[in-house]
């Protein structure tokens, strides 16, 4: 049974994505055909049409070809197959092909026949531009390319790679719509969900697969914003600790100040103490001599103490006996 294209379309929008999400991901490629003022473009199985409006948007003069009017958003499109439309384009016409999503939908022969049309229809600085979903990502091979069921077979970049390579075409591959920051959980989907081949008919400028100058000038710039960004933080960071620090040490200090206070405090308190104690003890030895003398005092008076008769004659006798 033949899909509807209002399914198709609805189908389309469900996974791949809105249509302005799909446009700022293929803002990717402007590096690429900002140099392309004034030149001409086809951009085959255009669909909605983003690509096309980013080509319209810097100065190309784009085309656009699908054979579903159902899907087609943008006036200038051809309602055409792809290969039957570039067979009757002449020689070295255009300075841009581009397909984005498109490869995965047609037979091998087709494909094969498409880049060498391709290949005649460029000029010599022509450049051809091929998305397709990566195999090469567990879950985009097993689950996600089955999404869509009118999608005959993944291409492998090894192999679409040199086909391009075996037409004359030098290429760039490019790895699309990958994370980053990974973990062992993203086995399923680090791997780039879709990878681009980059095909011109001239030694480019790029200065290693999937990068050129001008993409590695904006980067630069972007990292030094970012390296600013992280500055400025970091800046605000340290001015926060050293408020901080100045806190620490005034609460330090008044710290000090009490302690030294309470160590003054202590001071004159144990001066009282020894005092109190000193003069206790002065105290207690003056009421101690006092009760002392009152009683050892009667055995050393200078007054004897008067005796009676008898015991007068007996120390009278005593006296004399011993002369």
């Amino acid at each position: 049974m033949k899909l509807s294209d209002s399914f198709y379309r609805a189908l389309e929008d469900k996974f791949r994505g809105s249509k302005e999400e799909i446009k700022n991901k293929l803002k990717i490629y402007l590096p690429i055909i900002k140099n392309l003022k004034g030149k001409k473009a086809i951009d085959l199985g255009c669909g909605r049409g983003e690509f096309l409006d980013l080509l319209t948007e810097n100065g190309i003069q784009a085309l656009g070809v699908d054979t579903k009017k159902e899907m087609v958003d943008n006036k200038n499109v051809v309602i055409e197959d792809a290969l039957e439309f570039l067979k009757k384009q002449k020689d070295k016409s255009v300075s841009l092909i581009s397909s984005f999503h498109m490869i995965e939908h047609v037979e091998f022969d087709y494909l094969y026949r498409l880049i060498k049309e391709s290949f005649r229809v460029l000029d010599d600085d022509g450049i051809l531009i091929l998305e397709t979903p990566n195999p090469e990502n567990i879950r985009v091979a097993c689950e996600y390319f089955y999404f869509d069921p009118t999608h005959k077979r993944p291409v492998p970049k090894g192999l679409l790679k040199f086909l391009l390579e075996y037409e004359g075409f030098y290429v760039n591959i490019w790895q699309l719509n990958s994370k980053k920051d990974l973990n062992i959980k993203d086995i399923f989907n680090a791997v780039a969900f879709d990878y681009c081949a980059i095909a011109t008919k001239k030694p480019n400028n790029f200065i290693y697969e999937g990068v050129n100058l001008d993409m590695v000038l904006d980067e630069a710039k972007n990292r030094e914003k970012s390296l600013e960004k992280t500055v400025e933080l970091l800046m605000a960071e340290n001015l926060k600790n050293q408020q901080k620090i100045e806190t620490l040490r005034s609460q330090i200090s008044a710290l000090n100040h009490s302690v030294n206070n309470i160590n003054n405090t202590i001071a004159v308190f144990d001066k009282w103490i020894n005092t109190l104690i000193r003069n206790y003890f002065i105290r207690v030895f003056i009421k101690l001599q006092s009760a002392v003398g009152k009683i050892i005092r009667p055995f050393f008076s200078a007054n004897t103490p008067k005796l009676n008769k008898r015991a007068l004659e007996i120390y009278k006798e005593l006296k004399r006996k011993n002369g």
